[in-house]
């Protein structure tokens, strides 16, 4: 299977490893699958590192972290093709985060599943937990 993976799975990787699953881990790092991050994760990162960093409780991820840490664990990163951004999306998204709108066209676009726990997205056909 193709795996897009949700901003939230790199980020828990880099800084809160614990609250991945067990599930979630063998979904990402299965031979059986092709797991992807796509450029658009890292550019959610980077707008929250950027905005959040002067902030003391708690830990952030930067983007260039996040892209390290995707190459070391053999995470392929994804960029984001003008055709994607054009991609229509059956059924439309229940919420209008664009973050979450242009992952799923970008799963869509590359015949993948996103990977999430976003409540909102897992209602989505292109959507997948580690439990459905």
């Amino acid at each position: 299977m193709r795996l897009l993976i949700d901003t939230h799975f790199v980020v828990w990787m880099a800084l809160e490893p614990d609250r991945l699953s067990e599930a979630e881990l063998q979904l990402c790092f299965s031979p059986e699958n092709d797991t992807f991050v796509s450029a658009v994760s890292i550019w959610e990162i980077r707008l929250k590192f950027y905005k959040f960093r002067h902030r003391t409780d708690a830990g952030f991820l930067s983007p260039a972290g996040a892209i390290n840490l995707c190459v070391g664990a053999g995470l392929q990163i994804v960029p984001l093709s003008a055709e994607t951004c054009a991609w229509v999306i059956e059924p439309a998204p229940a919420h209008k985060d664009p973050f979450d709108e242009i992952l799923l066209a970008q799963a869509a676009a590359m015949g993948a599943r996103l990977l999430t726990r976003d409540i909102q997205l897992l209602a989505h056909p292109l959507a997948i937990s580690a439990y459905s």
